[in-house]
């Protein structure tokens, strides 16, 4: 059973991959990929092209992780800026990153390419503009640290001439990306099984092991035996602590806005605010008219009262930043992004283990992550040196981050409060749709009411690290705020790092009182239809 996000991506909505087969029995190859998002599929397709075997594992229907929710900018301008990058990685490592970014883009490129995958893929510039807390000096030393870092084509402008707002002086950065993630994805998923490797989708793993004869096992049972594993799920589901501790788990919003076709020329933006927003344009040609994208406002998950306000806080910082009032809202959907202690993502060998590896810690530019985990990963498996390794090296601790490390985690650390106090709803006052944590003494109870009125309750206790899970009311999720993990609103795990499910403590609860509604169908059910 799999539960799907009730608010689909435009990416989503457009594309419908191909069903794949659920694993079955057990099998042997020489590298198994758990995770078919791009990071997972970029990495199996260069181990094919290098005559390796390859088996990947999908928890989920193909589209429908976080590549999927992703707003699809290709950049090599650090998320996390270049200041702040050479600050906490120094300017060897700095230099590495940035052109590790560079060549990702040129790798997405050129596959699509040769394999001649329709994807909708651009160059274009990307502009970086200020946010009312800071001015001009700002940009002039993100310039000078892009430069540092070997940024060629970056000018500091007033305003560029082809933006559709008035952004004030901008950094513009040449040579960024944009394209369709699962129109790339499909062409992709195609090109894999054409050169042998098989995708088996609707597969959790539970268990990873390493040693002399690695193996991913599912929750049914089934091995896949391999030369190596490589776990590509965002958040590994296969170290408890080692990562996790030096990362931090974010909701992202999106909305987009329906625009006449050709009206805004194409280009990617972001501003320098915390949290940070960022545009771009999607020009799809089976629609007859363009979808401005604006996203940002991220906030720590399950740390956010209000969730449910946030697509409105978007629509109104994009009505006053952008001065655009009055555009149909077709699209609102989030996506999970996950920060590094020192911006940087981790990509390589798991802490302590030699034939496992890790993709995780995209610090939002996941897409470019995942090239360069494809390129990187396949080098190690080939049992070849990179240049990139130490860079992106999972056991690496950055001491230049300790003050940010010890902020995360001590933001982390006190969400288990909860545990002693919470402010908590009556199970009385849920209306259909709500949900709520109780408490019975030190037992804490995730209680959510379905349309038909009935009460299913669950443990609030996350499985991975014994938080107490929240109601989020935007997404009608249970959300973990100590590591991020989420769960749908009956209990199914939906983003790591926990591996199983809320646990169910009683059965379900009928209410008085309540009139039925259509039923409910969580799990089962393909959120596949236009709205």
């Amino acid at each position: 059973m799999h539960f799907h996000q009730n608010n689909l991506s435009l990416w989503q909505e457009d594309v419908i991959l191909s069903d794949m087969p659920m694993l079955n029995r057990s099998l042997t190859t020489d590298v198994c990929i758990v995770g078919a998002g791009i990071s997972g599929l970029l990495t199996a397709y260069q181990l094919l092209k290098n005559e390796f075997k390859v088996v990947i594992l999908e928890k989920d229907d193909l589209g429908y992780g976080e590549t999927a929710l992703s707003s699809a900018h290709l950049s090599d301008v650090f998320d996390d800026h270049f200041k702040e990058i050479l600050k906490k990685n120094g300017l060897d490592r700095a230099r590495l990153a940035y052109q590790s970014h560079m060549e990702a883009i040129d790798t997405i490129e050129r596959i699509i390419h040769d394999e001649k995958i329709d994807c909708d893929f651009r160059r274009l510039e990307g502009y970086l503009f200020l946010a009312p807390e800071h001015d001009r000096v700002y940009l002039q030393d993100e310039m000078k640290a892009a430069q540092d870092c070997g940024v060629v084509d970056v000018q500091l402008l007033t305003q560029p001439l082809k933006a559709f707002f008035d952004t004030g002086t901008c950094l513009r950065f040449a040579h960024q990306a944009q394209f369709h993630p699962l129109k790339f994805i499909n062409g992709l998923c195609e090109r894999i099984r054409a050169m042998g490797g098989q995708i088996y989708t609707r597969t959790r793993v539970e268990f990873v092991q390493d040693g002399k004869n690695p193996f991913a096992e599912t929750v049914h049972g089934y091995r896949v035996s391999a030369d190596h594993v490589v776990v590509a799920t965002n958040v590994p589901i296969n170290n408890l602590m080692s990562v996790h501790l030096k990362e931090a788990a974010f909701r992202t919003y999106v909305v987009g806005m329906k625009i006449p076709r050709g009206s805004v020329p194409s280009a990617l933006y972001w501003d320098t605010g915390t949290p940070y927003h960022y545009i771009r344009i999607d020009s799809a040609p089976e629609r007859d008219f363009d979808v401005l994208i604006v996203g940002g406002e991220d906030h720590r998950v399950g740390q956010e009262e209000h969730p449910e306000l946030i697509f409105q806080k978007l629509r109104d910082w994009a009505q006053k930043r952008l001065g655009i009032s009055d555009l149909e809202v077709v699209y609102n959907w989030s996506g999970q992004i996950v920060e590094p202690m020192d911006g940087l993502a981790y990509i390589g060998r798991n802490p302590g283990e030699k034939n496992v590896y890790i993709v995780t810690g995209d610090s939002g530019q996941g897409i470019t992550h995942g090239a360069i985990a494809s390129l990187l990963l396949t080098s190690l498996i080939k049992g070849e040196n990179h240049r990139w390794e130490s860079v992106y090296d999972p056991s690496r601790f950055n001491w230049r981050s300790l003050g940010h490390f010890m902020k995360d985690n001590a933001q982390s650390g006190i969400q288990y409060v909860d545990w002693i106090y919470r402010d908590e709803k009556d199970v009385a006052d849920l209306l259909p749709g709500q949900g709520c944590v109780v408490s019975d003494g030190l037992t804490k109870t995730a209680v959510f009411r379905d349309s038909d009125g009935d009460l299913h309750r669950l443990s609030a206790t996350c499985p991975h690290m014994g938080g107490v899970v929240k109601w989020n009311g935007a997404e009608q999720t249970w959300d973990c705020p100590c590591h991020g993990s989420r769960f749908s609103k009956m209990g199914e795990v939906l983003n790591g790092p926990a591996i199983h499910d809320l646990t169910p403590v009683q059965k379900e609860e009928k209410t008085p009182g309540i009139s039925p509604r259509k039923k409910d169908s969580d799990f089962d059910t393909f959120y596949r239809g236009s709205r």
